[in-house]
């Protein structure tokens, strides 16, 4: 494997530290664990027909931007008919804080247009990408630009079908992104102060899901669900070990999901399916092999969770619980659309793609609905968000904070 370049700094780098915030803060993608999963309890489920309480409603852009709350603050992204902006909202209240322009409109042709990826928010520091590509780290008060990349002409990215819509990973001193350069540039680690290139590792196109840290065997590494491949990288850029997955399309979109510190599960809708690997020491190297894989469980643009021995995601449109440990199906249940979800307390809070909102237990025994209501009217492809009680829906025109908290 070619290395670009690297300085002695490396080193320093293998000291982990997570993204500073508050305890109930959900400062990135999939929230503090990258893994859907909120540790608040004793939220208020008892809601009737009509929701949970609304604390605020206002307008948004459009785009699929990902919603990270941190510091009293909600980070996000949306476009107007011209450019996409980070914009950052007082989250108590929903009142705008600032708003900057990040880069042109990203445009299909179909109407799927604007930003796809989650802010990230570490301390001082936000790092975004832009569905055209700008890798960019903002100063959180006023959105300043600190320093920025882009992908194609930096590195020889190409820009998906798509646009790019992997989330950056703050590991200790590195951001982490998924690039899909040419020359060992499908993964790459940056110095997050600085900006400065630490390290490339892997050769294929980039997919659509963001990467994770795991501390597997052989110690902390990175994993990515690249195009055509999954893939593991140490701290230091060495590639550790990469299993084939392929699509045509490199239409890989599901974040990889870490089931226990040596096994990941990864899953693709268009008839692929879901598998589970498992990592394991070979001599003095890494590999990994197949526990199993089936086509009961294929996520297509929705990510996983995982509570005990049982996976909780969706079938393309059927929200299903799986077995971890053999991927044999307990239940499934429609009604969802192409919902999306995150588990706290025992429940899964869903949101169907046609605004229905629901929490249900999560239960190998079978599906039970605790609470549901219809609280948006528009398309919901954006995951919830979930922060001290207040839980948070988007739709490319809309964004709503819910009261959650605990009763009295």
């Amino acid at each position: 494997m070619r290395r670009i370049k690297k300085s002695c700094a490396v080193a320093v780098l293998l000291t982990v530290v997570p993204i500073a915030g508050q305890a109930d803060d959900w400062p990135q993608w999939r929230g503090p664990g990258r893994d859907g999963v909120s540790a608040e309890s004793g939220l208020q489920f008892g809601w009737g027909d009509e929701g949970p309480a609304v604390l605020w409603d206002r307008e948004a852009g459009g785009g699929y931007s990902g919603m990270s709350v941190a510091g009293g603050h909600l980070f996000t992204m949306w476009s107007d008919d011209e450019s996409e902006f980070v914009v950052v909202l007082d989250a108590g209240t929903g009142r705008e804080v600032w708003r900057i322009r990040i880069d042109e409109l990203f445009t299909r042709g179909d109407g799927r247009d604007g930003p796809r990826s989650t802010p990230t928010v570490d301390g001082d520091r936000l790092y975004v990408q832009t569905a055209s590509g700008r890798l960019v780290a903002l100063a959180v008060d006023d959105g300043r630009t600190l320093w920025s990349h882009h992908l194609i002409e930096d590195f020889g990215a190409e820009v998906p079908h798509y646009g790019f819509s992997s989330s950056p990973l703050v590991e200790g001193s590195m951001l982490i992104a998924a690039v899909g350069g040419s020359e060992d540039r499908s993964i790459m680690a940056f110095d997050k102060m600085s900006g400065e290139v630490l390290w490339g590792a892997h050769d294929d196109k980039t997919g659509y899901a963001s990467p994770i840290a795991v501390d597997g065997p052989g110690g902390r590494q990175i994993v990515l669900l690249n195009g055509n491949t999954v893939s593991s990288v140490s701290l230091d850029g060495e590639l550790l070990w990469t299993h084939p997955w392929p699509h045509d399309y490199q239409l890989n979109i599901a974040t990889p999901l870490a089931v226990s510190n040596h096994r990941i599960f990864v899953s693709t809708s268009y008839d692929i399916g879901s598998m589970m690997l498992e990592i394991h020491e070979m001599d003095a190297n890494l590999g990994v092999s197949e526990v199993w894989r089936n086509k009961v469980l294929k996520n297509h643009f929705q990510s996983s969770v995982i509570l005990g021995d049982h996976i909780y995601g969706f079938d393309n449109a059927i929200l299903k619980c799986v077995v971890a440990e053999t991927g044999e199906e307990c239940w499934a249940r429609r009604g969802f659309g192409k919902g999306q979800l995150l588990l706290v307390d025992g429940h899964l809070i869903v949101l169907g793609e046609r605004g229905k909102l629901a929490v249900v237990e999560a239960s190998e025994e079978g599906y039970n609905e605790i609470a549901s209501a219809q609280v948006l009217r528009e398309r919901c492809w954006t995951p919830p968000t979930l922060s001290d009680g207040r839980l948070f829906v988007r739709t490319e025109t809309q964004i709503m904070s819910f009261d959650l908290g605990a009763e009295g």
